[in-house]
């Protein structure tokens, strides 16, 4: 997601230092439009494509919509999260697998995608957002916690994976 907050804020960063970016966003195409037109002004290129990636066609159709626009595809930042608030025995199933989903199933979906293309580049750089929970634990948020612990030990194995090839792939923690 670039559309707003720390996503928003990664984009303009690597617009300023002369990426062209998709500004990806679920639901405000509104303000993903405001960012994109932010880039521009800097004299970069941005695409709005909207997707909700934990849907697998449309975090695929994203990656497909980058290649297709500027050819290639260099660097994925994987900032789609869900932060939902409740006691590990109050956590419904269902919101359990929604954040499993959104923060975890959704960057392996797009990293799969993603991954190719980097190949074919001979380099790439994959960024995950995780955070402090992962490996502290928080009340209220042992499924955050849990998928962002998952999300660690993919990034990991992306980077052990693909690092030969030119791959890097790290993680950003951010906390208070």
């Amino acid at each position: 997601g670039a559309a707003k907050n720390i996503g928003r804020e990664i984009a303009l960063m690597l617009a300023g230092d002369g990426a062209s970016v998709v500004i990806n966003g679920k639901t405000d195409k509104a303000a993903a439009e405001v960012v994109a037109g932010e880039v521009e002004a800097m004299g970069a290129k941005a695409i709005v494509h909207m997707a909700d990636v934990a849907d697998p066609d449309q975090a695929t159709g994203l990656i497909d919509a980058a290649v297709t626009h500027f050819g290639r595809l260099d660097i994925l930042v994987v900032n789609a999260g869900m932060r939902r608030q409740n006691s590990i025995v109050d956590i419904p199933l269902e919101e359990w697998r929604e954040v499993m989903t959104m923060d975890l199933e959704s960057p392996f979906v797009l990293a799969k995608a993603a991954i190719p293309q980097m190949l074919k580049n001979g380099h790439g750089r994959v960024v995950t957002l995780g955070g402090t929970s992962a490996h502290t634990g928080n009340i209220g948020r042992a499924h955050v916690g849990a998928a962002k612990m998952g999300l660690l030990s993919l990034t990991r194995s992306i980077a052990v994976e693909f690092g030969p090839q030119g791959i890097t792939a790290n993680m950003v923690a951010p906390g208070h």
